[in-house]
């Protein structure tokens, strides 16, 4: 009988000391030591993450659930649903290019958004000039490709399709203001087509208030409490 009492004491006391630990997890966390990117990390209570990236121009974000186990912190994101086929692609309207800035003249950008999403990658895409001449890009997480060009070039159309789609492309003509911002958008109504994100999982082994990755060169420091 009292073994079975110092047993289970042991079992609450164990499940007690997790859950203090998980607790003390939550928080906000910077990214240490990179000169060439900020970064940040929120552990909320609920076992959610909230995780944020800006290199260069790049604004990378991620989203999921995070568990902790054996000293070990995991975060992971959702897994991308099945796709198949291409998503069905509608042009910014005129009052969308407005929002657009004006780029170089040295290349051109093409955007594949999803609204309140965010961009969708690996669609891939192909320019075409008024002499006929073809460039290939594919769209990166941000939703954007970049395509560098030659002076005089115009862009006449875009042909755009999934990446891992064998079918034709979609053809669209480039309206004269989106030559003029050497920029051309589409939307894509579908969420489930931009639900791709930076990483699927990462790990930490935590040190006071330290996260240090298990793969990566990184090092998180846990935020005061504001």
């Amino acid at each position: 009988m009292i073994k079975q009492l110092l047993t289970a004491l042991l079992l609450v006391t164990s499940t007690a000391s997790f859950a203090d630990d998980d607790a003390s997890l939550v928080g906000r966390y910077r990214l240490l030591n990179q000169m060439e990117a900020v970064a940040e990390l929120v552990l909320k209570p609920d076992h959610t993450f909230q995780w944020g990236m800006i290199v260069g121009s790049a604004d990378l974000k991620a989203n999921g659930t995070w568990s902790f186990n054996n000293g070990v912190l995991e975060i992971k994101t959702p897994e991308r649903p099945a796709l198949s086929g291409s998503p069905e692609f509608e042009p910014f309207s005129d009052e969308d290019m407005k929002k657009i800035r004006q780029i170089p003249s040295n290349f051109w950008q093409v955007l594949v958004w999803v609204k309140g999403v965010g961009g969708v990658a690996d669609i891939a895409v192909v320019a075409e000039t008024h002499n006929h001449k073809r460039y290939q890009a594919t769209t990166e997480l941000n939703g954007m490709a970049a395509i560098g060009k030659k002076d005089g070039e115009q862009l006449a159309r875009v042909g755009l399709r999934w990446l891992n789609d064998s079918a034709d492309y979609t053809w669209f003509d480039v309206s004269e203001r989106q030559v003029a911002k050497n920029s051309v958008g589409f939307w894509v109504a579908d969420a489930k087509w931009a639900t791709k994100q930076v990483f699927e999982q990462l790990e930490f082994t935590v040190e006071d208030d330290l996260l240090m990755s298990t793969s990566e060169d990184m090092t998180y420091q846990k935020m005061p409490t504001r």
